[in-house]
Order: structure tokens, then C-alpha cells, then sequence
């Protein structure tokens, strides 16, 4: 985490000077933001087909992001510093304080959960784990993201590649195996779903706990993602930026918005896409009721408003279009759509030849 958001930390500060977003966030809520921008950040440099995607050049980055953190925030470092030599015993001061030690507990409480079972495994399902595991293998021997699943085999890749960059980049940082990697990244990001409500009921509102109430939820009450440990890897590890996403629809809702603006909420949109196609394509059916309702109630605007969610849609398909190309190129053939749901599927004649 603490090298996620040392990588996303500088990219934030752009945004929000260029477009304005992310803007006001508390302490932990830009801590959520920080580790999906360092992770979209490691997608940018596995994809690029300049083989960057080394040891040398990621702790290189690593370095120099946190070096410009510390001279970004170099005053608030030492004002916090002084702070804690003049009143060293922590206390309520306000409201706010007593959440972020509430939201802070109930996520270091589930990620012990999580992780605890992981102590004496190195493997998991034969299936997901094992899916992914073999993509941050190839992206660590080719050093980017390979179009085909050599030295192995000549399988294509079809499946989005948003979260494997992210368990490479755990792997030479930290020097976990890829299954372990998979394991505890898995853990991680399941907990980290409770910040990511947290961010979106801040954002919502800053009243009646709401952020404090999803935390509480998502740590204790909602079965999904909990409980799915053993698979669907991707798919937990978009949750927390889906919420991310979701905070827009208000800001959407404005028909007042520049085009900077719609550009850095389709590219981020788009990170989505790549992480999972789930929760990207129930990210924009509720962008089409967000529409329907600015419709209903603001007539004058929903043309504009709508074309400003298409445009939103089209930037956040280019990130995915280098999948998309792929998709139309392999998946035609047998054998080329490994992690999709084709490559599960058992011929008729094979099925007929099991039964019998």
C-alpha cells in the first residue's frame, strides 16, 4: 500500500490541478485514490511494448515518486511533526477524528481476517489463482504485457490486464511467488473494499456518518466481495474503485463540465474496464438512469449531459482497445481465450464421449 500510493500520490495532485478532481478528500480517502492511480500507473508502463517493466526501472520510480511526495507535502510533514512533540496524547479533537480511527480499525481488522488463512498455503484454486499467477509470470519474463501467453504457449491474451501489473510489481517488490502474490493482493483489496465505501459515502455526504455506515457495512454485513478468497481475483480488486467511479455520477449530474474534465473521468472509467468488465458495464447502466433522471428533471440539459456521458463512454473504451483488438483477433480461434468464459466450455463431441 505504502508503494501504491507513493506512485499514485504526484498523479492525484495532477488531477486534481488539471481537472479538478479529487479535491477536499480526507486522509484515508486519498489513500484509496493513491493506490488505484499507482496502479493504473504500473498498467501505463507494463503496457507500453518498450519492456520497462523490470525491477530496476519500478524501484527507480518507486524512489523518485516518494522523494516528490516528501517535497510536495513537506510542510504539512513538518507541521504534523510539531504537532505530535507539542500534544503527544491523541484525542478526540472532533468527529472526524473518531472516524478515521473507526474506519482505520475496521480495515486493518478485516485484512487480518483475510490474511490469516494464507500462513501455511501456496496455492490456491486451480482455476483463477492459477490463471493469474501464469499472466504476472509472462509479464515479469517479457517485462510488459505480451500480446500471447509465450514462452509457453501461442495462446493469445484476451483477458484485461488492469490488476496483473500490480501483483508483478508486488512480486519484485517484495519478492513473493506470483501465487502468493495473488493471495495476498486478493486479501488486500477485499479489505480495501471498506475504504472504498467509506470514499463514497464522504463524497455523498458529509453528514450522518454515511461514510462510516458503508464502512461498517462492507466490513461486516455485505457478503460480496467477502468470502471469495479462492477466485475471482479481478473482480475483488475492482470493487473499492467501482465505489471510486460511483462518487462521479453527482459531479456528472452538472451539465457544466470541460473537456479536461471528461477526459480524466473517461480514462479513469477505463481503468475500470480493465480491471473487470463487471462492474464497468454496471458503472454506465447507472450512468444511463443517472441520465433518465436528469432528463425527468432537467429538461433543458439531458442533451448535453448526454453527450458528455458518451463522450465519457468513447475515452473510456480507449483504454480497452488494445483487449478489444485482441478480442477480435484470437477469440475466433480455438484455444485463444484463456480466462474467458469460452475457454471453459467442452466441445459437444467431448461431452457426448464423457458421458458415454
Amino acid at each position: 500500500m505504502f508503494c501504491l500510493c507513493a506512485l499514485g500520490e504526484p498523479w492525484r495532485i495532477i488531477l486534481q490541478k488539471f481537472a479538478r478532481l479529487f479535491k477536499s478528500l480526507g486522509f484515508l480517502q486519498i489513500l484509496v485514490v493513491d493506490v488505484y492511480l499507482g496502479g493504473f500507473f504500473l498498467y501505463i508502463i507494463a503496457l507500453i511494448p518498450l519492456h520497462l517493466f523490470t525491477a530496476i526501472t519500478l524501484y527507480t520510480i518507486t524512489i523518485l515518486s516518494g522523494i516528490i511526495v516528501l517535497l510536495f507535502h513537506r510542510r504539512k510533514f513538518r507541521s504534523a511533526i510539531q504537532n505530535l512533540s507539542l500534544h503527544p496524547k491523541f484525542s478526540f479533537q472532533n468527529n472526524y477524528s473518531f472516524e478515521i480511527i473507526m474506519v482505520a480499525s475496521l480495515f486493518l481488522f478485516s485484512l487480518g481476517i483475510y490474511t490469516s488463512p494464507f500462513n501455511h498455503l501456496l496455492f490456491g484454486s486451480a482455476r483463477d489463482n492459477a490463471i493469474h499467477s501464469l499472466f504476472v509470470q509472462l509479464i515479469i519474463e517479457n517485462k510488459q504485457i505480451p500480446v500471447t501467453v509465450q514462452p509457453y504457449l501461442n495462446e493469445g491474451i484476451v483477458y484485461p490486464q488492469g490488476f496483473s501489473p500490480i501483483a508483478a510489481y508486488s512480486v519484485l517488490i517484495l519478492n513473493y511467488s506470483p501465487p502468493q502474490a495473488i493471495f495476498y493482493l486478493t486479501a488486500f483489496f477485499n479489505a480495501l473494499t471498506i475504504l472504498g465505501a467509506y470514499f463514497l459515502g464522504k463524497t455523498l455526504s458529509n453528514k450522518c456518518y454515511l461514510g462510516l455506515s458503508l464502512a461498517f457495512v462492507f466490513a461486516f454485513v455485505a457478503s460480496w466481495p467477502k468470502y471469495i478468497t479462492w477466485g475471482s481475483n479481478t473482480f475483488v480488486a475492482s470493487f473499492p474503485f467501482y465505489f471510486i467511479c460511483l462518487s462521479f455520477l453527482p459531479f456528472l449530474a452538472r451539465n457544466k463540465l470541460k473537456v479536461r474534465e471528461i477526459f480524466a473521468i473517461g480514462i479513469l472509467f477505463g481503468y475500470l474496464s480493465v480491471l473487470h468488465l463487471q462492474p464497468y458495464q454496471t458503472l454506465f447502466a447507472s450512468l444511463f438512469l443517472l441520465w433518465l433522471y436528469v432528463a425527468l428533471k432537467r429538461e433543458k440539459n439531458r442533451w448535453r449531459i448526454l453527450l458528455n456521458l458518451l463522450a465519457i463512454s468513447g475515452l473510456s473504451l480507449l483504454v480497452l482497445s488494445p483487449f478489444i483488438y485482441r478480442f477480435f483477433a484470437f477469440y475466433q480461434y480455438p484455444g485463444h481465450n484463456i480466462g474467458l468464459p469460452a475457454d471453459v466450455e467442452i466441445p459437444v463431441p467431448n461431452l457426448v464421449f464423457l458421458l458415454s
